[in-house]
């Protein structure tokens, strides 16, 4: 959702940030002969964490924080000098929340040395940053996501899936240098263009430089979304990486009629989109314990109620103001505590 422009196909947004413990890159060579009952107890031992979708303006801290959110995804441009992030990064720390960068470049692709500053800011805000030494150092960056939605029809950039995977194995190994994992897009979103496939046959090892596979699976397909991505990544050789989605909500504005939902109901109250949220989280924890991460778009509603019938303006966990939504805000904290 992250500078968005009109949306061509049905997308599920989440989220997955995966605790230090597991940033260490799984070896898809290594599963050959791990059994599925063997996978799936080796997976249930990874930790879940929820977070939500925030800013850059003194606000958005205070939102994520009474939201209880543990990390907060924060987009920056991906040539932004890596200076420029830590003072962001730190006023989320100093209220316990730790920030999930997201280098973003829409409707383009990266250059080389755009791709290598990423590790610059794995350098400035990973844990071996000067900055923790007066920091919570339990608050440094884990890990950063290569580009927002990269291969989704709007961007222009779906059959580039071979010049985005050479980028992020240089991102990766950037980031990797400085203690801190790269999230890499294995979302083939309208399931046409072949983005996993094309991302694999130009980079044939990519799940060596993946701290986690990143899916936006809106709407209520979000189990066709998320099983085609782990059959595709999983066929490629990588059935051990974790999976992060990185952005997902349900529109609502107090029941009034919005323009799309991505398969749920337009007129959504505030109660019944936090039955719907409240839900599909539940479900993925019990069915897919590969999905380690789970982000919420976003902090807060971009309109006041009743602004606009635009879908995309009502996906806040709080209205814009910082307000609650009610059902919809309980829901959120709830989800924000799961682990």
């Amino acid at each position: 959702m992250t500078g968005r422009r009109v949306l061509t196909v049905l997308v599920l947004v989440a989220a997955v940030v995966i605790p230090a413990a597991v940033l260490v890159v799984l070896r898809g060579g290594e599963d050959a002969d791990v059994t599925p009952d063997q996978r799936q107890a080796e997976q249930a031992d990874i930790p879940f964490e929820a977070g939500v979708q925030a800013g850059r303006i003194p606000r958005d801290p205070v939102i994520a924080a009474r939201l209880g959110a543990p990390v907060a995804r924060v987009e920056w441009d991906i040539a932004t000098p890596a200076q420029e992030l830590r003072p962001i990064v730190a006023a989320y720390a100093r209220r316990g929340v730790r920030v999930q960068p997201l280098a973003g470049y829409e409707g383009r692709m990266p250059t080389k040395a755009e791709a290598e500053n990423v590790g610059a800011w794995a350098r400035v805000v990973g844990p071996e940053g000067g900055m923790w030494r007066s920091l919570d150092p339990k608050l440094a960056v884990q890990a950063i996501e290569f580009g927002n939605e990269t291969s989704f029809a709007y961007q222009g950039t779906q059959k580039r899936g071979g010049e985005y995977a050479r980028l992020a194995r240089d991102a990766s190994r950037a980031t990797n240098a400085a203690g801190v994992g790269l999230f890499i897009q294995a979302d083939d979103a309208n399931q046409v263009d072949g983005w996993i496939n094309q991302m694999y046959d130009a980079v044939p090892d990519l799940h060596e430089y993946a701290a986690a596979w990143i899916v936006h699976p809106y709407g209520n397909e979000w189990r066709r979304r998320l099983d085609w991505a782990i059959a595709r990544t999983s066929e490629n050789g990588s059935p051990r990486i974790p999976i992060a989605i990185t952005e997902y909500g349900v529109a609502n504005d107090g029941g009034r009629c919005l323009d799309k939902n991505y398969g749920w109901p337009l007129c959504l109250t505030s109660a019944q989109a936090a039955d719907i949220l409240s839900g599909v989280v539940r479900e993925l924890r019990a069915d897919y314990p590969r999905v380690t991460q789970f982000i919420l778009y976003n902090n807060h509603d971009l309109r006041p109620p009743g602004t606009n019938a635009d879908a995309e303006n009502y996906f806040g966990a709080r209205r814009s103001d910082g307000s609650s939504k009610g059902a919809y805000t309980r829901a959120a904290e709830q989800v924000m505590a799961t682990r």
